[in-house]
């Protein structure tokens, strides 16, 4: 077969009629949805009840119905090759009848790819964004930057054979310690990992005047140093008879604590 101005022709096509094609080819195409499947059992009926009303009595109508049928595939064949992406398979017929696609929203930058970014600049920047970090790991900046110091930035973790699900495991539970004060809590705990690990290696303390366990106490130190801090001063908590002021005998209890 080959396609002419506006026709196909037969070439070289054999004398003999062509047999005529079992509906059931037809229930095999890839039918973007049941609507085009219907179109063509719909099509593939009435050419068969139209060649049988036009045909001359004693004539073959295979040759002309086969080739009507074949034309009907290539329209509808054509049609399917202009079908938006992925209605094949999804089934939605407004994606058929739609004349272009509806744009897909813009994706947001993944979490993960914005939380290495800030963590990166916590290695060595003085100005960094403590608030930025803890928005961007949904209220978990404390566990997520010692995370990052002890097993990816210093590799204490590989030193001391420690496990990091263990050791994120702690790290939630100390973090989750710290009440929501408006001072005294993760995100400070944070800064203050952040501004120590700065100035250790900044000041060239690591490697040269700092051991590793040292350099391991050093963080978790920073970490739980205001570990279920009330939010107000020592005397506070003495004057008023607090829990903690009684168990420590009033000498700093929220230190001792």
């Amino acid at each position: 077969l080959y396609k002419g101005t506006s026709q196909f022709h037969l070439a070289s096509m054999p004398s003999a009629p062509l047999p005529p094609v079992p509906s059931s080819a037809f229930m095999t195409l890839p039918a973007a949805s049941d609507s085009v499947s219907t179109l063509l059992l719909q099509q593939q009926m009435q050419l068969k009840q139209q060649s049988k009303d036009s045909q001359p009595s004693g004539s073959s109508p295979g040759n002309s119905q086969q080739l009507r049928l074949q034309q009907l595939i290539a329209r509808v064949g054509g049609q399917q090759g202009q079908m938006p992406a992925g209605a094949m398979y999804t089934g939605h017929r407004a994606a058929l009848h739609s004349p272009r696609a509806a744009a897909a929203p813009p994706v947001p930058p993944p979490v993960m790819e914005e939380v290495e970014v800030l963590l990166a600049a916590a290695s060595s920047a003085w100005t960094f964004d403590t608030f930025a970090l803890a928005a961007a790991t949904r209220g978990h900046p404390l566990s997520t930057l010692t995370y990052y110091l002890i097993v990816k930035e210093t590799r204490l973790a590989a030193e001391f054979k420690l496990s990091p699900t263990a050791l994120a495991r702690y790290l939630r539970a100390v973090e989750a310690g710290y009440k929501p004060n408006p001072y005294h809590n993760a995100t400070h705990a944070a800064d203050v990992l952040q501004t120590l690990h700065v100035m250790i290696v900044n000041s060239g303390m690591i490697p040269h005047y700092v051991d590793p366990l040292t350099h391991l106490a050093m963080y978790l130190s920073a970490a739980v140093h205001d570990y279920e801090h009330e939010g107000s001063t020592n005397d506070f908590l003495i004057n008023s008879g607090h829990p903690l002021a009684m168990r420590y005998n009033d000498r700093s209890p929220m230190e001792n604590h």
